[in-house]
Formats: C-alpha cells, sequence, structure tokens
C-alpha cells in the first residue's frame, strides 16, 4: 500500500491552495491519507478542512500548534501504518510557506519557495511504481538531499531540504521512530538520524539555497 502523511500549517490560505492543487493531482495514487491540521486559528483551520482532497477516505487529525505536535501526530500516524501494512511506503510532506505572511522574513521569497514545492512534488510523484522498485533497496527517498554540516539539524548525517521524502515502511520500527527529535527540525531531520546516508535515494541535487534562487527547470528529464 501507499500512505501519505500530510501536514498543514493554515496562516496563509493563498499558500495552503497551492499545496492543495498539488494533493488533488497526485493523491489518488494513495491508499490511504492523514492530514494533520495545525490549530491557530479555528476559522483557519476550518476553511483548510473544507477543501481537503480527498477528505472523504483520509483520516483528518487538528493539532494545536505550540511546538512538538506535528511530531507527536506523525509518530501515531506512522504508528499506525507500520502495524497496518509494515510492507509498504509512505511519503511525507507539508505545506511549506503556509506559514509565512506579510511581514515575515521569507514573504519576498515566497515565489522562490512555491517553485522549491512543485519540484518536490513533481519529483516524489511523478512516477511512483519507479519509487516502489528504489525502495526495495532504499530505506527513504527524495529531492534536494543534503550533508548537514554547521547546519543544527539534531546529529542527522544528512536531510532532504523541504522536508518531502519516501519511507520504506519495512525498514521502519516503533523504535527507530522514537528517534525523532524534539527540536523545531524534528520532521526533516528524521531520515538522516535513522538511516545511513547510502541507503537514502535523491531524485535531483541543487547545491544553492533554496530560500534565495529559483529552482531551475533542468530537472525535467527526471519527468521524462
Amino acid at each position: 500500500m501507499r500512505n501519505l502523511i500530510f501536514h498543514i500549517f493554515p496562516r496563509n490560505i493563498e499558500v495552503c491552495q497551492f499545496h492543495l492543487k498539488f494533493l488533488d493531482t497526485y493523491a489518488p495514487q494513495f491508499d490511504r491519507i492523514f492530514y494533520h491540521v495545525a490549530v491557530e486559528n479555528g476559522q483557519l483551520a476550518d476553511a483548510v478542512i473544507d477543501i481537503l482532497p480527498y477528505k472523504d477516505r483520509a483520516e483528518v487529525s487538528r493539532f494545536a500548534n505550540t511546538g512538538g505536535e506535528s511530531k507527536t501526530e506523525f509518530f501515531n500516524s506512522m504508528q499506525r501504518i507500520l502495524t497496518s501494512d509494515p510492507y509498504g511506503t509512505t511519503f511525507y510532506a507539508h505545506s511549506k510557506g503556509s506559514s509565512i505572511f506579510v511581514g515575515h522574513p521569507n514573504y519576498l521569497r515566497l515565489e522562490n519557495i512555491k517553485a522549491w514545492c512543485r519540484a518536490m512534488y513533481n519529483l516524489n510523484l511523478h512516477d511512483v511504481k519507479l519509487v516502489e522498485n528504489l525502495l526495495k533497496y532504499y530505506s527513504c527517498a527524495g529531492a534536494f538531499k543534503r550533508g548537514m554540516g554547521h547546519e543544527p539539524h539534531d546529529g542527522s548525517s544528512f536531510h532532504y531540504s523541504g522536508s518531502f521524502y519516501w519511507l520504506s515502511n519495512k525498514d521502519l520500527t516503533v523504535l527507530k521512530l522514537n528517534q525523532l527529535s524534539d527540536s523545531y527540525y524534528a520532521m526533516e531531520s528524521f531520515p538522516g538520524r535513522v538511516f545511513s546516508s547510502d541507503k537514502a535515494f535523491c531524485w535531483y541535487e541543487y547545491p544553492h539555497d533554496l530560500y534565495l534562487n529559483k529552482v531551475p527547470n533542468d530537472y525535467s528529464h527526471w519527468l521524462s
């Protein structure tokens, strides 16, 4: 089975809608969908939940975004997935940029962030059967794989910049789920905390700052 875990932070409704358009395209490929919606503003959360693609066959949960709750929601959903589908695959993603509003330091970089997200959706989801074949040999897969270097990512040896990635359920255990960190970077650092870099496939590498530089279209050869 294919599982989707998607976290949504509904501060900027326009950016949420941007992400939901991709989910509308790609969600039918998944057998099971988990939506986790942060509740800071109840009206915005309700508005986003109302327009979630395929929510009639999804499991929708709300969490108070006060620190650590997205990790808890991920942990709980992954536990359920591993119990019912230990040999399937799971894709994790989130509504990157939707917490950015006018006055935010990254507000003027939203177009770059959208280009980054567009590439992550297209690279990760253009051929899910290829992903399933890759995950017979790799433990995780994604785009924009980076070494940690000086970045404070919880001792992880690598991460997928932007935090969209596939996981092989067969290579995960509850013990490994317990290695989720307690920091802001918990979801980004997770694959690199539990898997070695040689077990992490990367679709496409781009060595520049993805907030400051717009992702070029030369990744398109992966989509052929």
